[in-house]
């Protein structure tokens, strides 16, 4: 700034050349000029830097654009039960018969209003995980929680991996009738898959006074012919996909809805069941809702509508699995009873296959057999 207020100097009061002024002060003819066109239109502040900025982007959206996107963002934001991403956010424009814009402008409309919200990302270990069942359901506990009134409470989430159909049963404790129950009410609505996924809580396993007598939830799924598995201790993770769904749930019904007795809570529960179930997008499939997905993949084989959970189920043949990490005791601890495998195996992922009508336990990891161990259990079939 101090060259063009000399330049003008030299050339409004010294009366010198362009080319004298140009030579003087090191700069280009059209430099000069150029400072001495911007003097000569009259502003107090000549002599400082302009915005290059362009008047028109090519880039920039209309501004009533803008505000719809901010406008729905909010909307979304005040339904307990809505996503509330770009997809969510371009599906309601559509309905609302205004212009659509991309997924990417409207994240920059969003960054720019200060509307994102920064979740941590998993970052994985390393360790090669085992995966059995491309049709999987998963189970989870919720609670304890409490009510209005300081009643406590457990809800048992149940969700298709491929479809992300879920449910969410409040029950008054978290027993293995209540949980089996459960069970039977999904199945009725959402069918049966090949596997279904949990953790190591008591109330799934059975007892730990006699550990190798399967409880009721083992039988149950026994009975139908669908493969329990166990992820391992500690790692809540591996049942993401239900976990995840667990916080959509707490935020959208425990955390916004009020209810003073159970009733309540299951009516709020189904609500949002059903909402879910329409209208939740998830970029894993493609950001189709959960009731999109059973319409691709075809309708399952669903538990009867006259069934009722009886009082004793016989155990049955089949298979449990149970996906365990080898530390570097090598120890491996399944249904209360401890074995040695092999070193080979310390810090990977291994299999252990309760075949019960064998009463056998085969260790494999890459479906390769480390182990066979003779597991005998009570039967009563």
């Amino acid at each position: 700034m101090t060259k063009r207020q000399a330049a003008i100097e030299l050339y409004c009061h010294e009366k010198k050349s362009i080319t004298e002024i140009s030579v003087h002060l090191g700069r280009s003819r059209q430099w000069v000029y150029k400072w001495i066109q911007r003097y000569e239109e009259g502003s107090a502040t000549w002599f400082e830097e302009k915005s290059r900025r362009p008047i028109v982007s090519s880039s920039k959206i209309p501004e009533a654009t803008e505000q719809s996107i901010i406008r729905t963002r909010k909307s979304l934001e005040n339904n307990p039960c809505s996503q509330t991403g770009a997809i969510s956010i371009q599906y309601a424009l559509r309905d609302l018969k205004e212009p659509i814009p991309s997924i990417w402008t409207i994240n920059r409309v969003i960054k720019r209003n200060g509307l994102t919200r920064k979740t941590a990302k998993y970052v994985s270990k390393g360790h090669e995980y085992p995966k059995h069942f491309p049709d999987t359901q998963q189970m989870d506990l919720i609670g304890p929680c409490y009510l209005g009134a300081g009643k406590r409470f457990y809800g048992i989430s149940i969700i298709n991996e491929l479809s992300h159909a879920a449910k969410t049963y409040p029950k008054p404790n978290k027993s293995s009738i209540c949980i089996a129950q459960s069970l039977v009410d999904y199945w009725k609505e959402f069918g049966f898959s090949d596997a279904l996924q949990m953790d190591n809580e008591l109330s799934f396993r059975g007892s730990n006074r006699h550990p190798r007598s399967l409880g009721i939830v083992l039988r149950l799924a026994l009975s139908f012919h669908v493969v329990p598995v166990f992820i391992p201790i500690k790692e809540p993770w591996r049942n993401g996909i239900v976990e995840r769904y667990n916080q959509t749930y707490e935020r959208h019904v425990l955390k916004s809805v009020y209810c003073q007795n159970m009733e309540e809570l299951c009516v709020a529960s189904d609500e949002f069941a059903s909402f879910h179930y329409a209208n939740h997008r998830y970029s894993s499939q493609s950001n189709r809702t959960p009731a999109q997905m059973e319409l691709i993949n075809g309708k399952r084989t669903t538990q009867d509508l006259e069934y009722v959970l009886p009082d004793r189920i016989p155990l049955e043949e089949g298979v449990i699995l149970f996906i365990r990490f080898i530390r570097s005791n090598q120890k491996l601890t399944i249904l209360g009873s401890s074995f040695k495998v092999h070193r080979d195996l310390i810090y990977s992922y291994i299999t252990a296959e309760l075949i019960i009508h064998r009463h056998t336990l085969v260790i494999r990891r890459d479906q390769n057999i480390y182990h066979v161990i003779h597991f005998p259990m009570p039967v009563d079939w």
